[in-house]
């Protein structure tokens, strides 16, 4: 499945894998367009926001260590 949204962002999705592509977008208007979505999709499933929460702070953690990783090599 593809999708074009306003031909700036493209969704791929293969299985349970979906990707972005980002094609005229910067870095935080598709972590914002992210982040809209998840907490969309999280409302509409009835997920609670709170393990949003946790998921992101999980997140955050892993990218703090993959540039720590990355400055000590």
């Amino acid at each position: 499945m593809e999708k074009a949204i306003n031909g700036c962002v493209r969704l791929e999705k293969q299985g349970n894998h979906l990707s972005m592509v980002s094609e005229e977008l910067g870095a935080m208007d598709v972590l914002l367009f992210t982040l809209f979505s998840a907490v969309s999709l999280a409302k509409t499933e009835g997920i609670p926001l709170e393990r949003l929460h946790e998921m992101l702070d999980t997140f955050d953690q892993h990218l703090m260590l993959e540039e720590c990783e990355q400055k000590h090599e």
